[in-house]
C-alpha cells in the first residue's frame, strides 16, 4: 500500500500538533507551562477551535505569568473581558517603570499608555499627600 501525501501547513510546527491533539484527547493534557498552552491557544485561535481555545485561556489564567507575559498573549489572542486587567495594574502599582525590553514587547500604544497611568496615579498620590491625605 502506497502511504499518503505529507501535508504541510504553513505556520505550523508538529510539537504544537502534539500539544493540541494532547488537550482534545478525553479532556487529558500533557500540557503544564505557559508555552504549552500558548502554543494549543494559538492553534486552537487558528483553527476555530472554540472550546479548546477557552480551554488554554482558563489555564493560562491559572499560570503565575508575568504582567508583560500575560498582557502580550491577551493582546495577540485578542482576549478580552478583564483578563489581563490585574497585569496591567501590577505594572501600573509597580516601584519600577517599564524597562526598554518590556516597552517593546509591549509596543509603543501599550507602553505609552501604561506610563500615562502611572504618571496620574503618581500625581494623584502627590495631591493628596499635600493635602494632608
Amino acid at each position: 500500500m502506497d502511504s499518503l501525501p505529507c501535508v504541510r501547513l504553513p505556520n505550523y510546527e508538529p510539537c504544537e500538533h502534539d500539544s493540541l491533539v494532547s488537550v482534545s484527547n478525553y479532556g487529558a493534557w500533557r500540557a503544564h507551562t505557559q508555552e504549552e498552552w500558548t502554543s494549543i491557544l494559538d492553534l486552537a485561535t487558528r483553527w476555530e477551535f472554540n472550546d479548546v481555545r477557552n480551554l488554554a485561556i482558563r489555564q493560562l489564567q491559572a499560570l503565575d505569568m508575568s504582567p508583560v507575559d500575560r498582557i502580550c498573549v491577551a493582546q495577540k489572542f485578542e482576549i478580552g473581558g478583564r483578563w489581563a486587567l490585574p497585569a496591567y495594574t501590577a505594572l501600573c502599582e509597580r516601584a519600577e517603570p517599564l524597562s526598554l525590553e518590556e516597552a517593546s514587547r509591549l509596543g509603543l500604544e501599550t507602553a505609552m499608555r501604561i506610563a500615562q497611568l502611572r504618571e496620574q496615579l503618581r500625581a494623584g498620590g502627590r495631591k493628596s499627600s499635600r493635602m494632608g491625605g
